[in-house]
């Protein structure tokens, strides 16, 4: 084999070599790159989903505090004296602060195809955010309505006093007023409540079985 013939193979075999080498380099710079997309969109979407989680749990604890601290306020009307609801309601200091969720938060159930638990939580914000303004419109409405009253007598927390057939008259429309809404102020954070606790409970699953999630949480009802 003649030295130009040599040469010539040696070349073309070193470039052949050079080439694969190139290749591999190419192939793994792509692999790390894939990788290192695919790393940065898991830490997005654990982001996004403990982000989506703090939001429903602190949704889920409003309306589980607001629920029973209405019922204490029911609890505490007595039948044998007539009383109704806005003689028993305390207004509840600093209602909940709404809660928002964000677009890309949402997205999650839409990437996943969970449509049925994107439908119900899409509005469990919206909700709670009612629930809060219900309080604080209730807050209003009772405290309007007891400044046009005057107290005879005080036990504790609570005042009574009497009203002439004239005042009553004037003041009973806003009686009902203030009662029809704690009644519906009632319904509403009944089912909220339990909404919410099953929604957190569905979302729980869905962090487990779509984005393989643990999160351990559990409801305790207080004694």
């Amino acid at each position: 084999m003649s030295d130009t013939v040599a040469t010539f193979l040696s070349t073309i075999f070193g470039a052949i070599v050079g080439g694969l080498i190139a290749y591999i380099g190419q192939i793994k710079v792509i692999s790390d790159a894939k990788e290192a997309r695919n790393s940065e969109n898991r830490r997005r979407t654990e982001s996004l989903a403990q982000s989506l989680l703090f939001k429903t749990i602190r949704i889920y604890s409003n309306n589980k505090q607001i629920h029973e601290y209405i019922e204490k306020c029911f609890s505490r009307i007595d039948p044998t004296k007539n009383e109704e609801p806005w003689q028993v309601f305390l207004p509840l200091a600093n209602p909940p602060e709404y809660v928002y969720f964000l677009p890309e938060e949402m997205s999650l159930f839409l990437e996943n195809k969970d449509f049925n638990l994107f439908n119900l939580i899409a509005s469990m914000d919206v909700a709670h955010n009612s629930l809060s303004a219900g309080v604080a419109a209730a807050n209003v409405e009772r405290r309007h309505l007891t400044e046009k009253l005057h107290s005879d007598a005080f036990a504790g927390a609570m005042a009574s006093g009497t009203l002439s057939p004239t005042e009553l008259a004037v003041i009973r429309p806003r009686m009902i007023e203030v009662n029809s809404l704690l009644m519906g102020l009632r319904e509403m954070a009944a089912r909220n409540a339990e909404e919410s606790e099953s929604v957190l409970t569905a979302y729980q699953k869905f962090l487990a079985d779509k984005l393989k999630m643990k999160v351990g949480l559990q409801s305790k009802t207080p004694s």
